[in-house]
């Protein structure tokens, strides 16, 4: 792996927003670009290891967000470049995730009620994406990217833009002076 390419890209929305589709295609195109295989950590997977009761109150959710990112800080601080893709409703996690992670790249997927209806209805959610209506989402405060589409022709254009930001890493640029 280049010298200062590990980092974190850390892909936020609400369920059936997109995020699991667009951390695959960015996956995809780092082997293609930089010739290496990021870890690649989405919820749902992640929600199979540390929660096998299905948890989702809003103290669970706090809880298993931390494990996440924590988990994503491991993998950075031993060279590799992290992909995790969870609804993460907490900006305290996020703003967790700046301060610890010298290169990190924040991803807001934030798509319009009816598209998610839509998903939702095709049956492409499982129990552990669909949101407790007494836990509401936090709006990230400061995300890198807003992606407002995330439909399969957006998705190329999208994982463009990330890329573009992570090859700076490599080259020293986008250093979150945030993080120590």
């Amino acid at each position: 792996m280049r010298k200062n390419l590990a980092g974190l890209i850390w892909i936020t929305g609400l369920s059936a927003s997109g995020k699991t589709s667009l951390a695959k295609t960015v996956h995809d195109v780092v082997i293609k670009e930089f010739g290496v295989n990021p870890v690649m950590l989405d919820g749902d997977d992640l929600r199979k290891i540390f929660d096998e009761e299905g948890g989702h109150t809003p103290e669970e959710r706090r809880a298993f967000a931390h494990q996440y990112s924590d988990l994503c800080k491991l993998f950075v601080d031993q060279g590799h470049l992290v992909i995790c893709s969870t609804i993460s409703m907490f900006e305290e996690v996020r703003a967790k995730n700046r301060k610890n992670n010298d290169h990190y790249c924040e991803v807001f997927i934030d798509v319009e009620d009816d598209i998610r209806i839509k998903r939702r209805d095709v049956g492409s959610l499982t129990k552990a994406e669909i949101c407790d209506p007494s836990s509401p989402f936090q709006l990230p405060a400061n995300p890198t990217f807003t992606f407002t589409n995330t439909d399969p022709e957006h998705l190329f254009e999208n994982a463009a833009r990330i890329i573009n930001f992570i090859r700076g890493w490599s080259n020293g640029l986008h250093l979150n002076h945030a993080a120590r």
